[in-house]
């Protein structure tokens, strides 16, 4: 009985052995045949030969063989169903061989195509299109820009604007022509022009013997110049979005300016020096009727940044703008030092053999470490011109550092009786919070590939700063106050800039 069963199995895998092998393909397993009741003729390409359906490239006989992918409708041969058979090249084995048509690369690629079908015609590949520069400059390195850019899609992923957030012709163009690809180096330089605001204003100087009549030094702010400098690599890139790192540092030339006063009656000074001692002779021999009052201001600024930025994080496909974002860490240090000088009248002096002039300098010094989140809003006028705002805002730790000296020219220090055990030099630091705000606004010149221009305005706010002007105390004898820092000032600075950048 077990001899019968065996021998019954081995009937029935030689019965389905041969139908079972016409479902062979060149590559592939055997699959069931897709016989559907819309087109009950169509069968797997795989393993058969088809007649061309491009006549215009062979003759009437020929006959090729189609390489392994999807299901392609096509009509069966009159030998479907049969495994195939050797066959001499241009048809059957039996059949007078013919030679085989040309293999057209147009045509091999698409069949190469997975999404291709015999059911439409070749299409040529696109190639640069000499009448369109526009597409010419923004193509960069990449030769398959040329058709995608043509066709109104995406130079990074082929899909139509609308699908893939690229804002149409006008961005891609620009980036694609500034950048030559998206995963670049890069780096600008620029040329800054800014002033300061003024700060409130200090009293120092009235005429001799009329105090109402005062006589303020106010030292006008100058234009300074300065440079920036910018370095950042792309990463991560694609149409939907990219990534980069970037570096910034920005410094301006030292605002250093002066001034002074004089009057026919002499100058006296509205601070009271009179318990502050140089040697064994007050204050006011040397600040008092004086021949003159001198007032000089320095500034130094700089401003380093590392930010991580996000390209494209809002966008729309009818506009040609969007919006990205970015995210890093900021250091920005502001100093600030105020002297106030007088030359004193020899005849005033006790002992003549002593300098004449004398000094009440004030040192601050603001340290900003912090983080800061900001916007780059761009407006793409044309796939060669942008205007562009960025907004930056961070908080900050401030640092202060402060340093108070009263001395003569020739280094003799100051002293005071009011206050035992405290002397000049007086220093002191203190941490605050402070807030910086930073935009730049303006507009981008893409002039030659890899290369822009851009042109702008930038401010920067800053608050809970120490300025000098609001160290100085009305008592200059009091130590404890001027070692209490008031940090309640704020800096203004504005001014423009203009640039190139280089991608590389």
């Amino acid at each position: 009985m077990k001899s019968l069963q065996i021998a019954v199995c081995m009937f029935l895998v030689a019965m389905i052995a041969t139908p079972a092998s016409a479902q062979f393909g060149l590559y592939g397993s055997p699959e069931i045949l897709n016989l559907s009741q819309a087109d009950p003729a169509a069968v797997p390409y795989e393993g058969y030969t088809v007649r061309s359906p491009y006549p215009a490239r062979q003759s009437t006989a020929a006959w090729r063989t189609m390489p392994t992918g999807p299901y392609v409708a096509a009509p069966l041969p009159s030998n479907a169903g049969r495994p195939v058979q050797p066959m001499a090249a241009g048809g059957y084995a039996g059949m007078a061989a013919e030679p085989a048509p040309p293999e057209d690369p147009a045509l091999s690629s698409q069949w190469r195509d997975a999404g291709a079908t015999l059911s439409q015609p070749a299409v040529p590949a696109q190639s640069p299109q000499a009448a369109d520069p526009m597409l010419d400059e923004a193509g960069g390195d990449d030769p398959g820009y040329y058709g995608q850019a043509a066709a109104g899609g995406c130079p990074e992923c082929g899909l139509p604007a609308d699908q893939c957030g690229c804002l149409g012709r006008a961005v891609c163009g620009f980036q694609r022509a500034l950048l030559g690809r998206w995963d670049a180096w890069y780096a600008s330089a620029s040329v800054l022009s800014m002033t300061r605001n003024t700060p409130n204003r200090l009293w120092t100087t009235y005429e001799t013997g009329n105090e109402p009549n005062q006589l303020p030094l106010v030292t006008p702010y100058q234009w300074r110049w300065g440079g920036e400098i910018r370095f950042g690599r792309r990463f991560c890139c694609g149409c939907h979005g990219t990534w980069a790192l970037e570096a910034t540092y920005w410094t301006l030339d030292s605002l250093d300016s002066h001034t002074s006063l004089t009057h026919p009656s002499g100058v006296s000074t509205t601070l009271t020096v009179g318990n502050v001692f140089f040697g064994l002779y007050p204050g006011t021999q040397w600040f008092d009727d004086a021949l003159e009052h001198r007032l000089r201001r320095y500034n130094e600024i700089h401003s380093v940044e590392l930010n991580l930025l996000r390209y494209r994080v809002f966008s729309t496909a009818e506009l040609p703008w969007e919006v990205s974002w970015s995210l890093g860490a900021r250091f920005f240090r502001f100093e600030e030092q105020l002297t106030f000088s007088s030359v004193a009248d020899p005849v005033n002096l006790t002992d003549p053999t002593m300098d004449h002039q004398s000094f009440l300098d004030d040192h601050i010094t603001n340290n900003l470490v912090g983080f800061q989140f900001g916007f780059d809003a761009n407006y793409y006028v044309s796939p060669t011109w942008r205007l562009f705002a960025a907004p930056k805002f961070g908080i900050y730790n401030n640092h202060i550092e402060h340093l108070f000296q009263a001395y003569l020219g020739d280094g003799t220090v100051a002293t005071q009786y009011e206050y035992p055990g405290l002397t000049y030099p007086v220093r002191s630091t203190t941490d605050v919070v402070s807030f910086l705000t930073q935009i730049d606004l303006g507009v981008e010149w893409q002039f030659a590939p890899r290369w822009s221009a851009r042109v702008g305005y930038r401010v920067v706010a800053a608050t809970g700063i120490g300025l000098a002007d609001n160290q100085i105390p009305q008592f200059i004898v009091d130590i404890p106050e001027i070692a209490s820092i008031d940090t309640n000032g704020e800096l203004i600075l504005h001014g423009g800039f203009v640039g190139v950048a280089y991608n590389f």
